[in-house]
């Protein structure tokens, strides 16, 4: 019976120790297998990102190398382009200044013309005013004679007597018609003339005022005052 107990026992002890050691070296078998794994594929990653990197550089190379080329290249057509330019800005320029200088003599020409255009206007409307003037003035001194000639009277008591003479007189009107300044510049041998001339002014006593285009503060006259018996 012991002995079967120890065989029992033994064998026991040594499966036992055969499963530890398959677990251990399943568990330890593919820990280390998972390492390597993980080591090649960073080997692989590492050595992925090498070539990436080079391959990176000498495209970056060669793209400054076609840049290095292509800036050589520019320089002299920038240069052509900088004279073109240099070129095209001057004949602006010079066409500027060209019609700079024709608006300026248009301007000149212009304003002479202008100038001109202005002193004939001027000339002509102070030909047109003078006109104006004199014909205003004829109609208002052909309207003072008319009144002078229709209240002139020749006094009974000269006539009976038939005394004749000439008289003259000066005298002003202002723009509102009013008479200034009346005197016999020369008088007659009788006073009864020279005082019916007097009172043909006292009759009137006032003439109507100047015509508005009439730009005048005032008019002289010298009347001659023909006392006649006719017949």
């Amino acid at each position: 019976m012991k002995f079967k107990f120890y065989a029992v026992f033994l064998i026991f002890i040594i499966v036992l120790i055969l499963h530890i050691y398959f677990l251990n070296f399943f568990l330890f078998g593919t820990s280390q297998r998972t390492k390597k794994i993980r080591l090649e594929k960073q080997n692989k990653q590492s050595q992925y990102n090498k070539l990436l990197r080079i391959n990176l550089e000498s495209k970056q190379k060669i793209l400054n190398t076609k840049k290095t080329k292509e800036a050589k290249l520019e320089k002299p057509k920038k240069e052509k382009n900088k004279k073109q330019i240099i070129a095209k800005n001057n004949i602006k320029t010079k066409k500027q200044n060209i019609k700079k200088q024709t608006n300026k003599t248009m301007d000149k020409i212009i304003k002479k013309n202008t100038r001109q255009k202005k002193e004939e206007n001027i000339k002509s409307t102070n030909q047109n005013f003078k006109k104006l003037q004199a014909i205003y003035l004829k109609k208002y001194l052909d309207y003072v004679y008319k009144i002078l000639a229709k209240n002139k009277f020749y006094p009974k008591i000269g006539k009976y007597l038939k005394l004749q003479g000439k008289c003259l007189l000066s005298f002003k009107i202002n723009k509102n018609g009013e008479i200034l300044e009346l005197n016999l510049k020369e008088k007659t041998k009788f006073d009864i003339l020279n005082k019916a001339a007097l009172k043909v002014f006292v009759k009137i006593k006032k003439f109507r005022h100047f015509p508005l285009a009439l730009k005048k503060e005032n008019i002289s006259f010298l009347v001659p005052f023909i006392y006649k018996i006719k017949g």
